[in-house]
């Protein structure tokens, strides 16, 4: 827990993370936890990893310390951590992304992933939230093949989400730049080319 309290000091002193993280707006009406405890706790759980919401709310149960560092007055549920960040805003957390970026950049921390002086951004694309029985409106489908208990090869739909994602990464330094959704039937190509077209007006300003 000492790590993490260093861990907030330094980037709330170096990246102002309060400040980050009060600019994330939400849709929640009279919400009885607040958003900032909720973001924090969020954040942390990245920081060390932890797999699911469901450990995540554990963390908040068992460790008193815990709570303190992200400012929770009591224990919260799982559903929670599903809830509040689908009421949140997408584009705050892209301006934060360039804000980090642009910090790091004036600190110097992107020396390391220069080639001969230049900062180069690769461009991927990535697949996340696979499922068979959990969708949302914009989730691309295909068929797959499955086997039954029985044996059985049958076709099932599969719902997931695709990603473009700019990002910069080097022997020290692994960052998101910018991210975007892919439609469904999209192919990656062609949703790299308007990506792109809409990336130097978004972030160029960051690098």
């Amino acid at each position: 827990m000492n790590r993490l309290a260093q861990f907030l000091q330094y980037s709330t002193k170096v990246f102002a993370l309060k400040a980050l993280l009060r600019s994330v707006r939400e849709g929640r009406v009279e919400p009885k936890v607040p958003l900032l405890p909720l973001v924090r706790c969020l954040v942390l759980g990245v920081v060390t990893r932890i797999s699911s919401y469901l450990d995540l709310a554990q963390q908040t149960k068992d460790r008193r310390r815990w709570r303190h560092l992200c400012g929770l007055k009591a224990p919260v549920h799982h559903e929670i951590f599903g809830y509040a960040p689908e009421r949140m805003d997408p584009e705050d957390w892209r301006q934060n992304q360039a804000r980090v970026a642009k910090q790091l950049k004036h600190n110097q921390r992107l020396e390391s992933v220069k080639i001969k002086g230049l900062l180069f951004v690769s461009i991927d694309a990535n697949e996340h939230f696979a499922s068979f029985s959990r969708t949302c409106p914009c989730c691309c489908q295909r068929q797959v093949e499955v086997t039954d208990p029985d044996g059985r090869k049958l076709k099932v739909t599969q719902f997931y989400h695709r990603y473009v994602f700019a990002h910069i990464s080097g022997p020290k330094v692994n960052l998101v730049l910018d991210y975007e959704d892919m439609e469904f039937g999209e192919v990656w190509w062609s949703s790299c080319g308007h990506f792109l077209a809409g990336f130097e007006c978004r972030r160029g300003c960051c690098l």
